[in-house]
């Protein structure tokens, strides 16, 4: 069985040659304070991108408001403010000592420029130390499981788009031979007793034989499902998930507030 990996992105860090001028130890120090920020998160699923800070004061509190883009990986898919949640995980911290809590009531969320993308804005109290260098901002990332569809179509599937995803499915192994195709999918939920079924045209065929297999959590399917007549070269797959789960993803932003 194959594994799917979500992979994040790494921080290379470059360390220039020992014998320097002041000059050139300055320039590598800000290039490696550079190169700590942390502004870009992702999965098969969705992409965070830090955006930039600004100073703020809300209500006579003065504090630094952090902004951030949600993209889905399908950009076919529409996305909704109640569909995702993006929150501090703690207090944001500075390289000095000093923290920065979270106010949790002055976030924002609203549509983006693109059906497929959210602008979200997150407040912070405390003006940031002027002699601080790099910020973290832990946050805390879900899904919301009340909102997640439970029927996932892909239209006119072809093994020649993969990796495909939508509504946190992905299909990333498809083969199809005369009336029969096999496939390896991938569910952020759980794809355990889902229902499977093939459309083209006014026509609804589901299968007269199939064999999965699913690893512990069901979120990996492995399936093979026959059918009585010969399928067409591209149809729409049905795909229908009985349970949806919690899920929470972590990750710590950084930036330097130096420029």
């Amino acid at each position: 069985m194959k594994h799917i990996t979500m992979i994040l992105p790494t921080l290379l860090l470059l360390h220039g040659c020992a014998n320097s001028t002041d000059e050139e130890v300055k320039n590598e120090e800000e290039g490696e304070q550079e190169q700590q920020s942390e502004t870009f998160y992702e999965n098969p699923f969705y992409q965070i991108v830090f955006e930039g800070w600004e100073e703020k004061s809300i209500e006579g509190t003065n504090g630094f408001s952090a902004h951030f883009t949600v993209f889905t990986q399908d950009e076919r898919r529409e996305l909704r403010p109640e569909d995702v949640r993006l929150a501090p995980q703690e207090d944001a911290a500075d390289d000095q000592g000093h923290s920065y809590p979270s106010s949790v009531d002055d976030a924002s969320i609203e549509e983006g420029e693109q059906s497929n993308e959210l602008n979200i804005t997150l407040f912070y109290e405390s003006f940031i130390n002027r002699e601080a260098e790099l910020i973290k901002l832990p946050i805390s990332f879900q899904p919301r499981p009340e909102t997640t569809n439970h029927q996932v179509t892909f239209e006119d599937i072809t093994d020649e788009e993969l990796p495909i995803t939508h509504d946190d499915v992905m299909i990333s192994d498809f083969e199809q031979t005369g009336s029969s195709f096999s496939l390896e999918a991938f569910d952020l939920h759980s794809l355990q007793d889902a229902g499977l079924w093939i459309s083209f045209g006014e026509e609804v065929i589901y299968p007269s034989h199939s064999t999965t297999e699913f690893d512990n959590d069901g979120q990996v399917l492995n399936g093979e499902y026959e059918f009585a007549v010969d399928l067409p070269e591209s149809f729409t797959l049905h795909l229908e998930r009985r349970q949806t789960r919690e899920i929470n993803w972590s990750h710590t932003f950084s930036f330097s507030p130096q420029g």
